[in-house]
């Protein structure tokens, strides 16, 4: 057994307890299987949507800025349309990266319930988002 279980948290490290550090890289795995499962149906992920350029600056143009203003203001309209359990469920997911089986023990709603709806829910913005305006 290790004597010290250390993680990293931005640029630091931290020494955690045997527990937390299991926790952590197990639920790291997770959501990079989560990935993995999601690229190989083709499912699309919010920073898909938004694009890397939402994220930092990035030295664009003003045509390009006002390209992803267009399209970040085109996904908020998408997203007001959802009802109110669909946008709940995104932002737990994507916004706040609640884990599915977590956000499925704290709403009471099985897991594979909540993978349809979520499936479903991007599907649409997805279409919403494609159509060429």
């Amino acid at each position: 057994m290790r004597e010290r279980y250390i993680i990293r948290v931005g640029d630091e490290l931290v020494e955690v307890t045997p527990e937390v550090y299991r926790e952590y890289y197990a639920s790291r795995r997770r959501e990079k299987t989560q990935a993995e499962r999601d690229a190989r149906h083709g499912l699309l992920r919010i920073e898909d949507l938004l694009g890397a350029e939402f994220v930092a600056d990035t030295g664009q143009t003003p045509d390009e800025t006002a390209i992803a203003r267009d399209e970040l203001s085109r996904l908020r309209d998408a997203l007001n349309r959802l009802n109110d359990d669909e946008r709940e469920l995104i932002h737990a997911l994507f916004f706040r990266a609640v884990p599915l089986a977590r956000y499925a023990d704290e709403t009471g709603v099985p897991r594979k319930t909540l993978e349809y709806r979520r499936d479903t829910v991007l599907a649409r913005l997805r279409r919403e988002l494609t159509v060429d305006n």
